[in-house]
C-alpha cells in the first residue's frame, strides 16, 4: 500500500508539471513556439549578460548552433534599471538568426519588450522578461520569440 501511494504522489507530482515549467531555469525562450536552449560547443559561451557603457547599456546573446538570439537596449538618460523597454529599431531592439543565411531584426512594425525586473549592481546580477516579433527583410517571414526570460550573472564593460 505504501509503494501504491508513493507512485500515486509520484505520478500527480509530474502531471503537474505544465509544458511551460522548463522556466526554471537561468535562461527560457520559445521560438516560434517550441521551446529552445543556448547549447555551447567546446570551449565556446553559449550564454552572455553584459552591462557596459556605464550602466547605460545591456545587452544578451545566446547561440545553439548556427541559431542565435541577441537583445540589446540602451538609456543614456537615467542608465539599465528595473523597467520596461520597447524592442524596434537601432538601440533597443531583439535579433533571431536562424542560420546564416536567415537573419531576423525587430523594426518599426514587428516590436516587442524587454523588462527588467531585478538589477543588483553589487552581486551583477539581472533577472527579467522578454518578447518580440522579427521581420526577415528578404523572405518577409516573421520570427515570434515568446516566454522568454532570464535570471543570470552580468558581466560590466
Amino acid at each position: 500500500m505504501k509503494n501504491k501511494l508513493y507512485l500515486l504522489l509520484l505520478l500527480v507530482g509530474l502531471l503537474a508539471c505544465s509544458k511551460d515549467s522548463f522556466c526554471d531555469e537561468s535562461f527560457c525562450v520559445r521560438i516560434n513556439g517550441k521551446r529552445w536552449w543556448p547549447s555551447s560547443g567546446f570551449k565556446t559561451n553559449s550564454l552572455s549578460f553584459t552591462l557596459m557603457d556605464n550602466g547605460n547599456r545591456f545587452w544578451f546573446s545566446a547561440q545553439n548552433g548556427s541559431t542565435s538570439l541577441l537583445v540589446s537596449v540602451r538609456d543614456t538618460t537615467r542608465g539599465i534599471q528595473v523597467r520596461e523597454y520597447e524592442l524596434g529599431e537601432h538601440f533597443n531592439a531583439g535579433y533571431y538568426t536562424e542560420d546564416t543565411n536567415k537573419d531576423f531584426r525587430t523594426d518599426h512594425t514587428h516590436t516587442g519588450s524587454l523588462s527588467i525586473t531585478s538589477i543588483d549592481r553589487y552581486k551583477r546580477t539581472i533577472a527579467g522578461t522578454f518578447r518580440f516579433k522579427a521581420h526577415n527583410a528578404t523572405t518577409g517571414e516573421v520570427a515570434e520569440i515568446s516566454k522568454g526570460s532570464f535570471n543570470a550573472t552580468y558581466y560590466e564593460f
